[in-house]
């Protein structure tokens, strides 16, 4: 049962986060948005984060279904990740890209019906959520113009409008 409790976390985590935290110009989130502008190790944490999180899923999930042959293919892709530049190399490409986003999106939703596939959906999945948050290469850019520095800084609403 408590497996279960568990398993029903997660799911819950996709709906949660970004319905609360999307586009919001609290002073939490225009700290987490300065500090992955910011720093490059800022970014190397939150990747280095998703990728326990995955992991942890995994072990929960196994945990509860034993001999459950469908998480190979997703633990093969948390393996891929543990590359820092793979992994931020991918999470730009689905920023980048919508269509891309979009196409992974429905490929994930489509996977969930397959029994044996639910871990690699829910791991394509976390990494669309994850890609939401990673700031795009523009951004990127801009946050080396002073002026806009300031102006972001003065003005969080507007730097919630930019990130995203």
């Amino acid at each position: 049962m408590t497996w279960i409790l568990l398993q029903l976390i997660f799911p819950l985590l996709l709906f949660l986060v970004p319905v609360t935290l999307y586009e919001c110009g609290n002073r939490f989130m225009t700290r987490f948005y300065t500090a992955m502008l910011r720093s490059s190790a800022a970014r190397k944490l939150y990747l280095q984060t998703l990728l326990i999180v995955l992991l942890l899923f995994h072990y929960v999930y196994v945990s509860g279904h034993f001999g459950e042959f469908g998480v190979l293919f997703s633990t093969i892709l948390c393996g891929v990740l543990f590359s820092h530049k793979r992994a931020e190399r991918w999470l730009r490409l689905l920023k980048a890209h919508r269509q891309l986003y979009f196409r992974m999106a429905v490929f994930s939703m489509a996977m969930v019906a397959i029994p044996h596939l639910y871990t690699m959906a829910f791991t394509v999945a976390f990494l669309l959520l994850a890609a939401a948050f990673y700031p795009s290469a523009s951004i990127l850019y801009e946050w080396n113009d002073k002026e806009k520095q300031d102006t972001w800084r003065a003005n969080t609403q507007s730097l919630a409008e930019h990130y995203f």
